[in-house]
């Protein structure tokens, strides 16, 4: 989606795990969209989705308190990098709190507070470095009025 920018990004994307990627000069990207209107249309919805995800994702993020911010982390990532297992989504790689706290705009200290708190009330659980996400506890929590 950056291809119609001239500017570039103001961060950095890493791998966490192996992944392919595919590089399309400009003009070859230009002329893909001049001759398929559907591959143009499938472009649009994947740009659409993202949009949608990201607006969801600031909306979370403008939470005040760190808890929350974090709760909807966590979920996100039991999403995307969660593996189903009887006691909840186990994050199949380690996550520190101090990219947490980044991922969140909080202090690594709050974070581990926070953790160390949902810890305790059986929201989330260790497993050596992985984290075990408790997914439908979590989801109930935020629904309630005033969390």
């Amino acid at each position: 989606e950056i291809l119609f920018s001239v500017d570039r990004r103001p961060f950095d994307a890493v791998a966490v795990g192996e992944a392919r990627v595919a590089i399309m000069p400009r003009a070859t990207f230009m002329e893909l969209l001049r001759a398929s209107p559907l591959w143009g249309l499938n472009f649009i919805r994947l740009i659409s989705d993202r949009l949608f995800i990201t607006e969801r994702d600031l909306a979370a993020l403008s939470r005040t308190w760190t808890r929350p911010r974090l709760i909807h982390l966590l979920l996100k990532l039991a999403e995307t990098l969660g593996e189903p297992t009887p006691r909840g989504a186990l994050l199949r790689i380690p996550v520190t709190h101090e990219a947490m706290a980044n991922m969140i705009g909080a202090s690594r200290g709050r974070v581990t507070s926070a953790v160390n708190e949902l810890e305790r009330q059986g929201l989330l659980e260790r497993q050596g470095r992985l984290l075990v996400v408790r997914t439908d506890a979590l989801k109930s929590l935020l629904s309630r009025p005033g969390k």
